[in-house]
């Protein structure tokens, strides 16, 4: 028997024939080794990083909604949001939020990324910026149905027209519960601000007396 690696395909084929036979190799087993999706990251090391700034909640909020982005309850899921530097935030969110109904909790998701928001503010020219998301590359779920307690984002980089970043997951252990890969962000006009140009309608009335040959109606509008 042998073990083949190909290493372009990244494929084990696995192959045996009769002991000094000369016969050609028969197929027994097919494999293709693939990256660990988790990346290391299975489980979320908060004592790794005691420098976290805590970000006002109230204050924030009240930016997003001063732009238009008015998020009620179900959608005001963090109870804090540090962050570390100008990339990452770490969120904690209710533990009784997530809905028994869903593999993934959509609102939940959604208050994760108001992390990767409050990051944003810090990062020049995004600062004043407004976004929403608009593309998941990719979502992976690994404890369906599991209460999601904390987050973590990650901002892989930043435009004023749009953003990549990532998002982790994480149960009340610490274990990873799902990963967003290639989440995009998209800029999105501020609802509230006052318009760059003025523009205005205004409509006068006045009775024509017309030219020869113009429609009778035109004298009496």
């Amino acid at each position: 028997s042998r073990v083949a690696y190909d290493r372009h395909t990244a494929q084990v084929l696995i192959e045996s024939r009769p002991y000094l036979a000369g016969a050609d190799w028969n197929l027994n087993a097919r494999a293709r080794i693939r990256p660990d999706p988790l990346g290391g990251r299975e489980h979320l090391a908060l004592d790794q990083t005691p420098n976290l700034i805590n970000v006002d909640l109230v204050h924030l909020y009240q930016e997003f909604t001063a732009r238009g982005l008015n998020y009620g309850p179900a959608f005001r899921l963090a109870d804090s949001i540090e962050i570390d530097g100008d990339n990452r935030a770490v969120i904690s969110l209710s533990s009784g939020a997530n809905s028994a109904a869903c593999f993934l909790d959509p609102c939940v998701l959604d208050s994760a990324m108001h992390g990767l928001l409050a990051v944003l503010k810090r990062r020049p020219p995004v600062t004043d910026q407004s976004y929403l998301p608009v593309r998941f590359g990719r979502v992976r779920l690994f404890r369906p149905g599991t209460a999601i307690e904390y987050a973590e984002v990650r901002v892989r980089r930043a435009t004023v027209r749009d953003v990549q970043s990532e998002v982790d997951l994480f149960d009340g252990d610490g274990r990873i519960v799902a990963t967003v890969s290639d989440l995009r962000l998209r800029a999105t006009p501020d609802a509230n601000a006052a318009p760059s140009t003025p523009r205005f309608w205004r409509q006068t009335e006045r009775r024509l007396s017309g030219p020869s040959g113009a429609p009778s109606k035109w004298s009496d509008p």
